[in-house]
């Protein structure tokens, strides 16, 4: 019988089929292969289908850089062998160890009673020609400005004492350091003094007050809103010597001809022969709670930025 090549590739076709049918006939038959019951599908496909928990991401800390007023051994107020200098430069040690307990808060103190910090010493050296190319350009920008009439002169809500080339180079190159490095927040500390007849006797004046930007600078409306809660907690311990907040225009510290990006305010304490300044035993406590309270008003605001 003569078999042509076609049938003869069609039967082992059709015989291959039948053992594979027969294989896995048999296989089911006996539970060689197992079928997958139905709840363990749907076990396994909830266990892909549950998002895998991420980790929280660390919170931004809140940048501050404190600036004590004045020099390391010049400059500034004293009644007798008291001076600001060293007051503003405690102070703003107290502040900064009460907030870096906390992990919200990143804070830079410019200055300690002896030295400088040595990333802003360096700054003002290495530096000191690019900000005072910056510093005039951006006084002359702002006095375009004022000329054009885009921005109004506002005087001065006090005397200020006029700053040397050297004081104005730390001043501007602090602002310019500020907006380089993401500073949330800019504080300068100060106490306040007057003139009398016996410079060695304690003066009538007395009372805490705060400056901020002027309402057309950049910055001021951040400034308003911290430094009126920092203004609110230092009255529960002292008395304002005015019940509000003052608006300055030229002060450098404040960002003076649009340097400064930062909320920023200038806080005097107080007159520096005030009773609760004069006496050993009283200074130390009168620092510590000024210092408590300017951290207080501080994290009021930082927590609402939190909510």
């Amino acid at each position: 019988m003569k078999i042509y090549p076609k049938v003869l590739l069609t039967l082992l076709v059709l015989l291959f089929c039948i053992t594979v049918f027969a294989y896995f006939s048999y296989s089911l038959k006996n539970g060689n292969i197992r079928k997958i019951d139905s709840s363990e599908l749907k076990n396994a496909t909830a266990a892909i289908s549950v998002p895998v928990e991420s980790l929280p991401e660390e919170p931004k800390k809140f940048n501050i850089l404190i600036i004590p007023g004045h020099d390391v051994k010049n400059g500034g107020a004293n009644y007798k062998n008291i001076y600001e200098r060293d007051l503003v430069a405690t102070i703003g040690k107290k502040i900064a160890d009460i907030l870096n307990k906390e992990n919200v808060y990143n804070v830079i103190v410019a200055r300690d009673n002896n030295n400088w910090n040595p990333i802003l010493l360096n700054y003002f050296r290495d530096k000191k020609q690019e900000i005072i190319n910056w510093k005039n350009k951006c006084q002359a920008t702002d006095k375009a400005l004022m000329t054009s009439g885009k921005i109004k002169y506002v005087p001065d809500s006090a005397n200020h004492a006029d700053v040397t080339a050297e004081t104005s180079v730390k001043l501007y190159g602090m602002n310019k350091w500020a907006n380089e490095n993401n500073i949330d927040l800019v504080l300068n500390l100060h106490f306040n003094d007057e003139q009398r007849p016996n410079m060695n006797a304690p003066g009538d004046l007395k009372g805490f007050d705060i400056f901020i930007p002027e309402s057309q600078m950049k910055n001021s409306k951040t400034s308003r809103i911290i430094a009126q809660n920092i203004f609110d907690e230092l009255k529960k311990i002292e008395l304002p010597e005015i019940n509000n907040l003052l608006e300055d225009q030229s002060l450098i510290a404040l960002g003076a001809s649009g340097t400064l990006d930062a909320p920023s305010m200038l806080i005097e304490y107080g007159y520096i022969f005030e009773k609760g300044i004069r006496t050993d035993t009283d200074r130390e406590q009168t620092l510590s709670k000024m210092a408590q309270q300017t951290a207080l008003g501080i994290e009021d605001y930082v927590k609402t930025l939190n909510k």
